[in-house]
C-alpha cells in the first residue's frame, strides 16, 4: 500500500493529465466524425470542449509561471509536496 500511494504522489497528476487530454482527443474525433458523416453534433461539445482546454491551458500556465519565476530568482524549480503523508 505504501508503494502504491509513494508512486501515486509522484505521477498522479502526470497520468491524470494525460488521461483528460487522450479523453479530450477521442470526443474531438468523435464529434468530427458524427458533424461530417452523420450531420449531427451534441449541443454540449460546442462549450464542454473548450472549457475543458481552457483548464489544461490554465493548470499549465501556472506551472510555467512558477517555474520561470524560480528560475529567474536563482532558486531551484519547485518539484512540488508530497500528495499523501506517510
Amino acid at each position: 500500500m505504501k508503494r502504491l500511494l509513494q508512486a501515486l504522489d509522484r505521477d498522479a497528476e502526470r497520468w491524470l493529465m494525460r488521461v483528460f487530454y487522450s479523453f479530450c482527443c477521442i470526443v474531438i474525433v468523435h464529434e468530427v466524425v458524427r458533424r461530417f458523416a452523420f450531420n449531427f453534433s451534441s449541443a454540449w461539445f460546442e462549450a464542454a470542449l473548450p472549457i475543458g482546454f481552457a483548464l489544461i491551458i490554465f493548470r499549465s500556465a501556472q506551472g510555467i509561471w512558477r517555474d520561470v519565476g524560480d528560475l529567474c530568482a536563482g532558486r531551484e524549480v519547485y518539484a512540488g509536496k508530497a500528495m499523501f503523508d506517510e
